[in-house]
């Protein structure tokens, strides 16, 4: 049975699959925790394995079946940092597509950027908030605030790779948090988008 991932720290481990940490009601209201919650952590991360340099995110590639899908974490990705892309068999010449639930903790103005080598798109609630595509070595794309409401958004991070290093890092600040790496406790899933074999 496949496993998912789970952050401790600088560490990134295995986890079964029945694995759902309590989670704190993000309004803030005192509800406590919410024990029903039917996502479970982290993101599907979606790998194609394309074998030929891109030019741009390849979108025709993702209409096929993925060579691999898993549970990630996070989007923090740096092979150059000791941050690789783990078990992914193929070091160059791939694609990525991460999808799930991004729980924002409060309203306020979220602002999001990539970073990237290659090419990079993130969607929030199906609309394509950053267009960092393109062959690029690794650098940040253009900040972008989007105006939000606490509780969970939908959220899609697209990526292609070229080259052997490859690197991949979503960010965000928002009032009262500096710019930072989007930590794993703000992406969920549901068990059907495709990782969980025994989902119903």
């Amino acid at each position: 049975m496949r496993t998912g991932w789970i952050i401790a720290g600088a560490f990134l481990f295995p986890a079964p699959f029945g694995f759902a940490p309590e989670r704190q009601d993000p309004s803030g209201n005192g509800a406590g925790v919410l024990s029903d919650d039917p996502l479970k952590p982290g993101l599907v991360g979606s790998y194609w394995n394309v074998g030929k340099e891109m030019k741009e995110f390849p979108h025709e590639v993702t209409c096929d079946e993925a060579n691999l899908v898993r549970t990630d974490g996070m989007i923090n990705f740096d092979v150059r940092a000791g941050r690789g892309y783990y078990d992914l068999p193929w070091k160059e010449y791939f694609v990525a597509v991460w999808v799930g639930t991004l729980r924002l903790p409060k309203d306020s103005d979220y602002t999001f950027s990539l970073k990237s080598h290659d090419g990079s798109l993130l969607y929030l609630d199906g609309t394509l908030v950053i267009d960092h595509d393109g062959v690029h070595p690794f650098k940040e794309s253009a900040s972008k605030t989007v105006p939000m409401k606490a509780g969970d958004h939908r959220v899609r991070v697209e990526h292609f790779q070229n080259g052997r290093n490859g690197r991949c890092i979503l960010s965000w600040r928002y009032d009262g948090v500096e710019k930072e790496v989007v930590p794993a406790t703000a992406y969920w899933h549901r068990p059907e988008e495709g990782v969980d074999p025994d989902a119903k």
